[in-house]
């Protein structure tokens, strides 16, 4: 399994959770109101959106709301799409690494997704432009008494 296949897979349910449970909800759902909000808070959660960006998602289409630039659920639910979607366009870009300060690059993803891999390819990249590389690995592990 190729690591494209392996990261689709492992964003398999977040994809599920937003395309069949926000479908459901706004085929359920008629009018806007607080439960509505509160449901899709739940979904947007479940499907690791995170709690950040819901806010602020939610936040953004709740002023719409009152300001009457949205008045129905399947309006919201456009909202959501092209909301995510230029969120993804803006971080689709490369990023500058400065070359005179101390520079942090955290990664997170799902097992078996190539973070790893990354990290040396990064660390590599940069030795090269004759940069200095700090290695920390920590590891949160759910559960038990660590």
């Amino acid at each position: 399994m190729g690591l494209l296949d392996r990261l689709k897979a492992g964003l398999e349910k977040t994809r599920k959770v937003l395309l069949q449970d926000v479908n459901d909800v706004f085929m359920v759902r008629k009018i806007i109101d607080q439960e509505l909000f509160d449901e899709l808070e739940a979904i947007l959660i479940s499907a690791d959106v995170g709690p950040l960006y819901t806010a602020k998602l939610l936040e953004q289409m709740r002023d719409q709301v009152k300001r009457k630039e949205l008045n129905s659920p399947e309006a919201l639910k456009k909202i959501i799409r092209e909301t995510m979607a230029e969120t993804l366009r803006k971080s689709d870009s490369p990023f500058s690494v400065p070359s005179d300060s101390l520079f942090t690059i955290m990664l997170v993803g799902v097992n078996g997704t190539g973070k790893t891999t990354t990290i040396g390819k990064l660390a590599h990249l940069f030795r090269e432009e004759g940069r200095t590389v700090y290695s920390c690995c920590r590891r949160h592990f759910s559960g038990g008494s660590n």
